[in-house]
C-alpha cells in the first residue's frame, strides 16, 4: 500500500467466522461524501479457533490435555512424596530392588488382612502405597449443587458401593474388593476392581450408571481402620505424627481456584455482583417488569404504571417464574390484551430465582423475605464458599444455631441450586439502578433501563467512551488491542506489565470473536498507516460470528422447525395442484398467519373478507407491506400480510392506522390483527410509524445488529472517533440481510450458487 495524504475514505468490512473481506472506498468529502473510487480491497482467511466437526473451541482440547498432564504430574508428585516418607519412617525398604519385589504381593489381600492380623512394616507400607494409587472420588459441594449429571451418576455409584459392602459385611472398601476377587471360581472369572459404566433400565434409570464407585471417605475410613489395627503391633513406628503426615500426603486436595470477576460496566473499579446476590435478582426483576408494556388490539402500547408494576413485583418476588396468562389475570386485563415480551416461544416471566429456592417451604420459608439484604447475602455467600463435607457440616450447624432450622431444612439449604456467573454491574451501580427503577416515573409510567441509568446519575447506558485517543509512534490514530478498549467486557488479566497484552489485560472467552477482532485490528491499522483514519466505517457481521452458542442453538432449532413447516407446505401445494416454489410456500405461510388456529376463518385483516386457498393463488389476493415499503424499506416477512386486492388499493402507501384508524372499521381490523404473530401485531398500533422512526428507522430496526459482538465491534471501532457527539455517527453495523436484499432487488442472485436463490421472505411473490 502506498501512503496518501488528505484522503477521505470509507472502510467497508465483512467480518465472518473465519474470514474478513474489506474495501477502502475514496470519498469526495469527509461528511456525507460520495464514492469516487476504490483505493484498495482484499480479504483475509483465518481459523475460527473451533473444531470443524463439533464447533467446540480448540482451547477445550488443549485445556483437557493440560488438565490430564497436571493431574498426572500431581499424582507423581504425591507418589514420590509418599515413597520418600514411607522409606524414612521404615515402612518401605531403602533398596529399590527390594521395593520392586513388594509389587508381587497382592495389595487387596494385604488391605483385608491388615484389619485382623499383624503385617510387617513393609507389607503395611505396600497396602498404604496402594491406597494412594486410587484414592476415590471426593464430592465437591459447589459441583453437586449444579445438578451435574456425571456427579449424579458418581453419587449413585458411591451409594451402590456402600450398599454392597453392607450386604457382604465388609468393614472397608479394600476388604470388599478382596472378597469379590476371592469368590471367583477360576482366574478368568475374577471381577474387575475398577469402576465401569453399565447400561441401566427401568423407571429409576438415570442413563448409563456405574456398577460401583468409591468415595474419598471410603478410602479415608479404610486408611484410619488399617492404621488403628496395625498401630497396636508397631507402636514405636506408627505414631500420631507419622499418621498425620502420611494421611495428608495421600488425601490432600487443593481447594478450587477462585474465578476472576469482571468489572462493572457503569462504574470503573467496582467488581460485578454474582447472579445469586439478592441485589442482582431485585435489579433484574425490576428491569424486566419496567420494560413490560400492555398491548391492546389497535391501541398504543402502554408502559406499566407504578401501581401495576408493584402488583406484579409482589407476585414475582418469591417465585421462580410466572406465566404471562397469570400476570394478565393479576392485573385484571382483557383476554385480548398482551404483554410486549409475550410470544409463542416465551410464555413465562422469570421471577426472583434465589428467593424462590432459598425461601421455599423446605428451606427458610417465609423467614427469608424478612431478612435484610445483608443477612440474605451472608447466607448465600457462606453457602457459595462450602466446598467440602467438613465445611458443609459447619455451615449447617451455623444455620441451625442462627436461624433455628431443622436438620432437614439445613440439608435442603446446602443442596440449593443457585444461579451461576456474574451480572454486568457492581454493588454501587446496582443499588442506584434499583432506586431509579423502583421510584422513578415519567408521565405516570415506570422508567425503563436506559432512562434509569440517566436518572441514577450513571451517564449514558451504552456510550462508555472516555475520549482517549490511541495513537501509533507517528501520531496517527490506531486501534489498540481490543482488551484495552473493551476492558469492561472481558475477564481481567494478570496486570503484570511483563506479560503480553492478552495475559496482562485479559481476553474474551469466545475464540471466534477474539480472533475476529484481532484480525479487524490488523486490517484497520494497516489501512490507517496508508490512508489515514477512515471518515466512515460500515461493517457487516456474519451470523456465525455475532451469535452466542445459545443463540445458535435456538436459531438452529427454529430453522429446523421452519424446514418441517416448509415441507408440510410443499405437500399442501402438491395436493392442491400448485407449483412447489419458494414464492408459493411464502404465500401459503402468510395465509396461515391470518388465523393459525382456524383454517376456516382466515380473513383479510383490512376488509374482513374470507380468503380461501383458491382465492390465495388468484389475482384477487395480494401481498401487502403493513408499514409502507417506501417509508420503511422493510421487506421482511414481519412486515407482510396477504389481503384482498381492493383493500390493498384502498390502503395505498399508508400504515393500517393511517388508513382506517379514525373510521368505524378500525375496531374490527384491530381485533383481526390481534391473531397475527407478535412481530406483526405492533405494526397495527396507532403510533407504529412513530415507533419505527424513534427506533432509528430501517437501519436501526432491521439492519443494525443488536447482538453482543455487533455492539463490541461498534464500541471498539469508536475508539478511532473519541468525540461522544459524533463518534458513533461514523460507524454503522449491519447483518448480512442488507447485502442480500440489495442483491435480490438488483437481480444478482442468478450469479450465486443455488442455495442463495430467492433469499427474500416472499421469494418474489407479487406485492405492492
Amino acid at each position: 500500500m502506498t501512503g496518501k495524504k488528505h484522503i477521505y475514505w470509507r472502510l467497508g468490512a465483512d467480518l465472518g467466522a473465519n474470514s474478513l473481506g474489506w474495501a477502502a472506498i475514496e470519498l469526495d468529502a469527509p461528511t456525507d461524501g460520495k464514492p469516487i473510487g476504490i483505493l484498495a480491497a482484499g480479504s483475509r482467511i483465518f481459523s475460527d479457533g473451533r473444531d470443524p466437526k463439533s464447533g467446540a473451541s480448540l482451547a477445550v482440547d488443549r485445556r483437557d490435555a493440560r488438565a490430564m498432564r497436571r493431574r498426572r504430574d500431581r499424582f507423581q508428585q504425591r507418589q514420590r512424596a509418599l515413597l520418600k516418607y514411607l522409606v524414612a519412617d521404615g515402612l518401605f525398604p531403602e533398596d529399590e530392588s527390594e521395593r520392586k519385589a513388594l509389587a508381587a504381593l497382592d495389595p487387596y489381600a494385604l488391605r483385608a488382612r491388615a484389619l485382623d492380623e499383624a503385617l510387617s512394616l513393609h507389607e503395611l507400607g505396600r497396602a498404604l502405597f496402594h491406597l494412594n494409587q486410587r484414592r476415590g472420588f471426593k464430592s465437591n459441594r459447589k459441583a453437586d449443587r449444579k445438578a451435574d449429571d456425571d456427579a449424579g451418576k458418581i453419587a449413585i455409584g458411591v451409594d451402590r458401593a456402600r450398599e454392597a459392602m453392607a450386604e457382604n459385611g465388609a468393614r472397608t472398601y479394600g476388604e470388599w474388593l478382596h472378597q469379590r476377587r476371592a469368590s471367583a471360581t477360576d482366574a478368568n472369572a475374577i471381577p474387575p476392581v475398577r469402576t465401569r459404566l453399565r447400561p441401566e433400565s427401568g423407571e429409576d434409570a438415570k442413563g448409563d450408571g456405574y456398577d460401583f464407585y468409591p468415595g474419598r471417605d471410603l478410602l479415608e475410613e479404610e486408611f484410619a481402620a488399617i492404621w488403628e489395627a496395625q498401630a497396636a503391633h508397631h507402636p514405636d513406628v506408627l505414631t500420631d505424627d507419622v499418621y498425620e503426615r502420611l494421611f495428608e500426603i495421600v488425601f490432600y486436595q487443593r481447594p478450587l481456584k477462585a474465578p476472576q470477576i469482571g468489572m462493572c460496566t457503569l462504574i470503573a473499579g467496582d467488581r460485578r455482583l454474582p447472579k445469586a446476590h439478592p441485589l442482582f435478582q431485585r435489579r433484574r426483576l425490576l428491569e424486566e417488569l419496567n420494560a413490560l408494556m400492555i398491548v391492546r388490539p389497535g391501541e398504543v402500547a402502554q408502559r406499566l404504571t407504578r401501581e401495576e408494576r408493584d402488583t406484579l413485583f409482589l407476585k414475582l418476588k418469591d417465585r421462580n417464574k410466572v406465566s404471562f396468562e397469570s400476570l394478565r389475570k393479576t392485573l385484571k386485563l382483557d383476554p385480548d390484551a398482551r404483554f410486549n415480551k409475550e410470544s409463542e416461544n416465551r410464555t413465562e416471566l422469570k421471577g426472583d430465582e434465589v428467593a424462590a429456592v432459598i425461601g421455599s417451604k423446605t428451606r427458610f420459608g417465609n423467614r427469608w423475605v424478612h431478612l435484610s439484604i445483608e443477612e440474605q447475602w451472608a447466607v448465600i455467600e457462606r453457602l457459595g464458599d462450602v466446598e467440602s463435607d467438613a465445611q458443609d457440616d459447619a455451615f449447617r450447624s451455623w444455620l441451625a444455631e442462627r436461624y433455628a432450622l431443622t436438620p432437614e431444612q439445613t440439608r435442603a439449604v446446602t443442596n440449593a441450586p443457585l444461579p451461576q456467573g456474574y451480572g454486568r454491574f457492581g454493588e454501587t451501580a446496582t443499588r442506584k439502578l434499583i432506586d431509579a427503577l423502583r421510584d422513578g416515573e415519567k408521565d405516570g409510567r415506570v422508567l425503563v433501563y436506559s432512562e434509569a441509568v440517566t436518572a441514577a446519575g450513571l451517564g449514558h447506558h451504552s456510550d462508555r467512551r472516555t475520549g482517549e485517543v490511541f495513537e501509533d509512534e507517528e501520531g496517527r490514530p490506531q486501534l489498540p488491542y481490543y482488551g484495552v478498549a473493551l476492558e469492561r467486557h472481558i475477564m481481567p488479566g494478570t496486570g503484570d506489565p511483563s506479560d503480553s497484552d492478552e495475559m496482562r489485560v485479559g481476553r474474551l472467552t469466545n475464540p471466534t470473536v477474539h480472533i475476529g477482532l484481532n484480525q479487524l485490528r490488523r486490517i484497520v491499522n494497516r489501512l490507517i498507516r496508508a490512508y489515514g483514519p477512515p471518515a466512515e466505517i460500515a461493517i457487516e457481521l456474519a451470523r456465525e460470528l455475532k451469535l452466542t452458542d445459545e443463540d445458535k442453538k435456538r436459531i438452529n432449532k427454529e430453522n429446523n422447525s421452519n424446514r418441517l413447516d416448509a415441507e408440510k407446505r410443499s405437500e399442501k401445494l402438491l395436493a392442491i395442484g400448485k407449483p412447489d416454489t419458494g414464492a408459493n410456500r411464502a404465500l401459503l405461510k402468510l395465509w396461515e398467519e391470518l388465523n393459525p388456529a382456524n383454517v376456516l376463518d382466515r380473513r383479510c385483516i383490512y376488509s374482513g373478507v374470507q380468503i380461501s386457498i383458491d382465492m390465495l393463488f388468484s389475482a384477487a389476493v395480494e401481498v401487502d407491506h403493513i408499514l409502507p415499503f417506501t417509508a420503511t424499506l422493510d421487506d421482511s416477512n414481519g412486515n407482510k400480510i396477504v389481503c384482498t386486492r381492493e383493500a390493498n388499493r384502498e390502503k395505498r402507501k399508508r400504515s393500517p392506522y393511517e388508513a382506517w384508524g379514525h373510521s368505524a372499521r378500525w375496531e374490527e381490523i384491530a381485533a383481526r390483527a390481534a391473531q397475527l404473530p407478535r412481530n406483526k401485531r405492533w405494526r397495527f398500533e396507532p403510533d407504529a410509524m412513530e415507533k419505527f422512526k424513534d427506533d432509528g428507522g430501517f437501519l436501526a430496526r432491521h439492519l443494525v445488529d443488536t447482538q453482543y459482538l455487533a455492539r463490541l465491534s461498534r464500541e471498539y471501532l469508536a475508539t478511532l472517533y473519541p468525540d461522544k457527539g459524533e463518534g458513533t455517527g461514523h460507524i454503522w453495523v449491519s447483518p448480512g440481510r442488507l447485502t442480500e436484499m440489495v442483491r435480490r432487488k438488483l437481480g444478482l442472485n442468478d450469479l450465486l450458487p443455488d442455495h442463495n436463490f430467492g433469499g427474500g421472505a416472499d421469494g418474489g411473490a407479487r406485492h405492492r
